[in-house]
């Protein structure tokens, strides 16, 4: 079946099923953006049974397994998340799925800057132009998905994987830092592990496994691995200290005390260089 109208309520197709926005509450401040949906879905073949992805503010995702269109979902008070509830009806008025989120005030939406859909967009439509399933890496890059989840920007995220994608995709788009070239041979060299700097450090700190994020009672943030589980070890430290006294362009001036992960070296080696 395809898409046969859009209204501001309602998507109606052209087999007579349709998808509604139920507003149980008269002051209901939230509404779902038909309107606004990808030019692509009034051309898309979908089959009787839609599928929904929900779980996250701003949208509702609807589609196929081949194909997912997402549906922006607003609120008019900013200070109110407006609830947005939509029916899915078949041809015989039988209400077969009901999905629910929040929207999102529009001026905050709209007053920010590049999203990571506008960013990679042409990247975006030939992963989906070939159905494939697609992830982030930890360079914030979009690609094919191979199921090595470590290596996943969303690996270890308390949603499952296509719901944090697509709230990335409607994150403002960040440029991704660039190494040094003494920067990238240090990480050449050491091939695996992860580095990771404490509050207030100027140095970073290499590990051979993940370490663990500590919060201090004052809000520093420093970082542990077990005794024995470090790349290298001096004397009673558990980590080595990067260098900086012996290469000063060892830097690594965008790896934060605040940070909320550490950097693995396979996603340092992803970065691009200076040349």
């Amino acid at each position: 079946m395809k898409i046969k109208s859009i209204t501001d309520r309602m998507i109606t197709f052209d087999n007579g099923a349709k998808m509604v926005q139920y507003c149980p509450f008269e002051n209901e401040t939230g509404y779902a953006a038909f309107n606004e949906i990808d030019k692509e879905a009034l051309d898309f073949e979908f089959r009787k049974t839609i599928r929904f992805d929900v779980g996250f503010a701003g949208g509702i995702m609807f589609g196929s397994v081949k194909r997912m269109f997402f549906i922006p979902c607003y609120c008019n008070d900013k200070d109110d998340r407006g609830s947005v509830m939509i029916d899915f009806m078949d041809k015989d008025g039988q209400k077969q799925c009901h999905v629910y989120t929040y929207g999102v005030y529009r001026e905050e939406r709209e007053n920010t800057g590049m999203k990571n859909f506008e960013k990679y967009e042409q990247e975006l439509k030939h992963l989906m132009s070939k159905e494939e399933i697609i992830c982030v890496t930890k360079t914030n890059k979009p690609t094919k998905c191979t199921r090595n989840c470590t290596n996943c920007k969303f690996f270890g995220f308390s949603v499952n994987c296509k719901r944090a994608f697509v709230n990335w995709l409607y994150e403002e788009y960040k440029e991704s830092p660039v190494l040094n070239v003494d920067e990238r041979r240090f990480c050449k060299a050491l091939k695996h592990g992860w580095i990771a700097r404490n509050s207030g450090c100027a140095v970073t700190h290499v590990y051979k496994n993940k370490p663990i994020r500590r919060e201090e009672e004052d809000g520093g943030v420093w970082w542990q691995s077990d005794y024995g589980d470090v790349a290298f070890r001096l004397d009673v430290t558990d980590c080595y200290e990067v260098p900086i006294d012996i290469n000063e362009n060892l830097k690594f001036d965008f790896i934060k005390g605040d940070d909320e992960e550490p950097w693995s070296i396979e996603a340092l080696l992803e970065l691009d260089c200076e040349h």
